[in-house]
């Protein structure tokens, strides 16, 4: 669909070295919608990047995620799968005469109204992007709809410098406590001087064995920031808002940690669902953070990250933008 050269190996499905690699683009999907754990589908971790990076010349934009449109409607290859979205409507061919970019996409929005299947698809984008205040409550999701992104390939070599990576999510109920790939994550952002955010996710993509796979429509907008992952960054915001005591927010997030470290497995949803209700709880209201809205008053979005809610304005009604001190240097 995008013309990338194909892999020498013989499926055409693992590249036989870096090289090989190098000429396939890095997949991402814009998450429009502000769902708390990113892009669940395709891991436990997303890496949200500097739009700055891709907007001119590298970053290719579909109306769909282009392997849907592949299982579900392609004449040669499909094979319609049980997505937990409904069957999209395959009438208007392939995206390849569709494709956008980050600066040019204002007719991807028609072309994606048309392929889902669903009749609030843009009226829940607009909502979602633009609501600033209770942010997802009144413009609820449900899982199946979390698919319903645009798919952005990014055609250059992606390199990991902190200067393009603005923040890490990871999944809550997935990693939260897990001494193992949690912590691990959790250095790797402190080494690298990443942010980390921990995202509820609600019950989507949950390790808990009786999570709620499509129908019941949820918020998810419950993020959380990792305390630890702020002393290796220049991440600031309005010194009225800051927390109160740093370190006492540390102890505060080690502690749950190691509670959720002897729960673990969780055997049920509501045990996590309980952990991530503590945990938020406890910390400060300045670690409940939000992801940027197109209404967002901050100086250099480029450089922010999302909004904190200020401790001392009536019902937490303002917001301060969360933002590195000094403009990014992409290099």
């Amino acid at each position: 669909l995008y013309g990338f050269p194909p892999f020498s190996s013989t499926n055409n499905c693992i590249p036989p070295n870096f090289q090989a690699a190098a000429n396939r683009p890095v997949y991402t999907a814009i998450n429009s919608l502000r769902i708390d754990v990113g892009n669940p589908a395709f891991g436990d971790v997303s890496l949200v990047w500097r739009r700055s990076n891709f907007a001119d010349v590298a970053g290719i934009v579909a109306h769909c995620d282009t392997g849907i449109w592949e299982f579900e409607c392609d004449p040669v290859q499909a094979h319609p799968q049980d997505f937990w979205l409904d069957h999209p409507n395959c009438t208007q061919g392939p995206p390849g005469p569709f494709f956008g970019s980050l600066t040019h996409f204002s007719h991807l929005f028609q072309h994606s109204n048309n392929f889902f299947n669903d009749t609030n698809w843009l009226g829940l984008q607009t909502c979602r992007m633009l609501s600033t205040e209770d942010w997802g409550v009144e413009a609820l999701v449900t899982a199946s709809q979390t698919l319903e992104y645009w798919e952005t390939v990014v055609a250059k070599t992606a390199s990991l410098t902190p200067s393009r990576i603005r923040f890490v999510i990871a999944s809550f109920a997935s990693l939260f406590g897990h001494d193992e790939i949690g912590d691990r994550l959790r250095r790797i952002c402190r080494r690298k001087g990443w942010i980390l955010v921990w995202g509820f996710g609600d019950s989507l993509f949950a390790a808990a064995p009786d999570y709620d796979s499509s129908k019941t429509p949820k918020p998810f907008n419950r993020r959380l920031l990792d305390p630890i992952t702020l002393d290796n960054t220049t991440l600031v915001h309005d010194t009225s808002s800051l927390p109160m005591n740093h370190a006492q927010e540390i102890q505060i997030f080690q502690k749950h940690w190691r509670i959720a470290r002897d729960a673990r497995p969780w055997s049920n949803a509501s045990q996590w669902h309980d952990a991530f209700d503590a945990l938020s709880s406890d910390l400060s209201i300045t670690s409940h953070i939000a992801p940027l809205s197109a209404r967002d008053d901050c100086p250099h979005p480029e450089d922010c990250i999302g909004t904190v809610p200020s401790p001392f304005s009536k019902e937490n009604k303002r917001r301060y933008c969360l933002c590195y001190k000094t403009p990014s240097i992409i290099q």
